[in-house]
């Protein structure tokens, strides 16, 4: 298993006020999950930053689960362009034939190198 940088492993002194309320809280949560109360301060901040992340990619997530239902109701609000069936089967038939002129191209191609 590799060794952790020597950062990830060193901690550091910070210090800051609370009030006595928030003392006791998490001196309480400590004491029932077996840490310290410094280790227990760094793991709730820890997860406040998880917190954060998740939160926003919910809302992000939100964002455009609603987007898609506008433009699931609303063809015209979609930022791409949505093609008619006859518009589509024009579409398929000309890259059809380019596909065809493709692979004629490249047999010919292989049949000049071969004969070389």
């Amino acid at each position: 298993m590799p060794r952790k940088a020597p950062d990830a492993l060193k901690s550091c002194n910070m210090n800051f006020r609370a009030t006595g309320k928030l003392k006791a809280a998490l001196q309480k949560a400590a004491d029932g999950n077996k840490r310290t109360l410094s280790q227990e301060m760094a793991h709730r901040l820890e997860l406040s930053f998880v917190y954060e992340q998740t939160i926003g990619d919910v809302k992000q997530y939100e964002r455009m689960r609603k987007k898609a239902i506008d433009v699931q109701n609303d063809p015209t609000k979609s930022p791409g362009r949505f093609y008619s069936k006859e518009e589509m089967a024009k579409i398929e038939a000309k890259v059809g034939e380019e596909m065809d002129a493709f692979r004629k191209s490249i047999a010919a191609l292989l049949t000049k190198s071969e004969a070389a």
